[in-house]
């Protein structure tokens, strides 16, 4: 966990130094302006050119990966004064803080059939009062029975005290909270969505670049479990020549090829986690600019292939053949209504938009 955590620190720095990396005719080179403008508002620490110049790559690294240190070491502290007022909150509430987080720990809870457990894993590792360690197989309370998140609805009360609750979030995280959304939470997930905003404010970098890998890991793994579930279902009338029940023994090996598929997803995605230094440059870069969500030099017409990166010959080619125009390049909006899949045809027809004009 010590190792992981250091990974969390130097994640954003390589994503930021692989971005302010400029090409030019002496070689790669840092655009140091742009990279301490960048350490500013990311890490919110003073940080001047002076700092930067006249050092080597080594250095420069060093420099980053103190100043994101320090902005972790930030993180237990912002936890530990949410909890605190989060109680505060709920005994304003005539709420048992206590209560409701033990009521969340009995569903966190693993089977052995390789169940996951309920909440945040933030949460867990976080504002515990003891300190805890997660395995990071967690998923939201969708992964649980309706028997098991059967709870009686609670809410909060629009009040002055949830009114300066929102404020120390929105100051403190950066955060568009108001307390209207909060009312719309339910109590027993309140804590891990809050959790989920100090993720979001300090280690945004790294919650999308594991977000990223286990989307991509689980695409190909997926393939090759259909694949082998089509296999098994080819053969396991065999086993009715032991004396066996083929559909009986078709769910428990189903059921041991699933739970062994999230396994090998969880080992390779956190394999790859500790190995970051080895991933693409262009991967981790792409992460750092998902965070400053720009949209900028896209225009209307534009198709997949105007985005498929070119070789260096190709890109200089088309360097020299752009002509340069004093008029604007205007982003592309979806300005129109949107239509959903399962609406009525805007046509009058009276059939779903999915079986009429989407087809068109």
């Amino acid at each position: 966990h010590e190792k992981y955590r250091e990974k969390e620190i130097q994640f954003p720095v390589l994503g930021g130094l692989y971005h302010f990396t400029v090409q030019d005719q002496n070689g790669r080179r840092y655009n140091r302006e742009g990279l301490v403008d960048w350490a500013k508002d990311r890490f919110g620490v003073e940080l001047s050119l002076e700092d930067l110049k006249s050092k080597q790559r080594r250095e420069i690294e060093e420099i980053m990966f103190a100043q994101s240190r320090m902005t972790s070491e930030r993180v237990p502290e912002i936890y530990k004064e949410l909890q605190q007022r989060l109680d505060h909150l709920m005994i304003h509430n005539r709420l048992d803080p206590e209560e409701i987080r033990q009521s969340n720990a009995k569903q966190a809870t693993h089977s052995e059939a390789g169940k996951v457990s309920v909440g945040s894993k933030f949460a867990a590792r976080s504002v515990a009062k003891t300190q805890t360690k997660y395995s990071g197989k967690y998923a939201t309370t969708k992964s649980a029975t309706i028997s098991e998140i059967a709870k009686p609805k609670i809410a909060l009360k629009s009040d002055a005290e949830l009114d300066d609750f929102c404020t120390w979030i929105n100051k403190e995280l950066a955060a568009n909270l108001t307390p209207q959304k909060i009312l719309e939470w339910d109590i027993y997930e309140v804590e891990d969505r809050l959790c989920s905003l100090v993720e979001d404010r300090y280690n945004p970098e790294m919650r999308k670049m594991e977000r990223s890998l286990v989307l991509q890991i689980l695409d190909t793994i997926w393939k090759d479990h259909l694949l082998v579930m089509d296999h098994l279902r080819a053969s396991i009338g065999l086993r009715g020549y032991a004396q066996v029940d083929p559909k009986v023994e078709f769910k428990r090996e189903g059921m041991r090829i699933f739970t062994e598929m999230w396994s090998t997803v969880y080992s390779r995605v956190t394999d790859l986690i500790f190995r970051m230094e080895q991933l693409d440059p262009d991967f981790v870069s792409s992460t750092w600019q998902e965070a400053e969500a720009r949209h900028d030099e896209v225009q209307a017409g534009s198709t997949l292939n105007d985005f498929v990166p070119q070789s260096a010959k190709e890109q200089a080619d088309t360097a020299n053949n752009v002509q340069t125009s004093d008029k604007k390049i205007e982003p592309f909006r979806n300005r129109g209504p949107q239509i959903g899949r399962n609406d009525p045809c805007p046509c009058g027809s009276g059939k779903k938009y999915k079986n009429c004009h989407m087809k068109k």
